[in-house]
């Protein structure tokens, strides 16, 4: 599983099923901080993977999945986006 954060602020957490075929579904619950921010289910074929993509969060990210056979996190920090400077005309006297 891996974990990253854009400087945009768009966390991306892949989920690679490195085993056979999964017979049931796994569960996933993305925190912030130790709050659920988002969470839902997934099935992999053997050797597929998915990916779980979280928007406007700051902070320390966490995905937790579990499942019949597993379990395991991954984490990633989600710094502030740096606002894009804008420019204003200033009328001299």
């Amino acid at each position: 599983m891996t974990a990253i954060c854009s400087a945009q602020g768009v966390a991306t957490f892949t989920i690679t099923n490195n085993g056979g075929d999964m017979q049931t579904d796994g569960n996933y619950v993305v925190s912030n901080g130790g709050t659920p921010v988002d969470s839902g289910t997934f099935r992999l074929n053997a050797g597929g993977s998915t990916q779980v993509v979280v928007n406007g969060q700051v902070g320390n990210l966490t995905i937790a999945i579990s499942g019949t056979g597993i379990s395991a996190t991954a984490d990633t920090n989600c710094a502030a986006p740096t606002p894009t400077p804008t420019s204003t005309n200033t009328p001299v006297p």
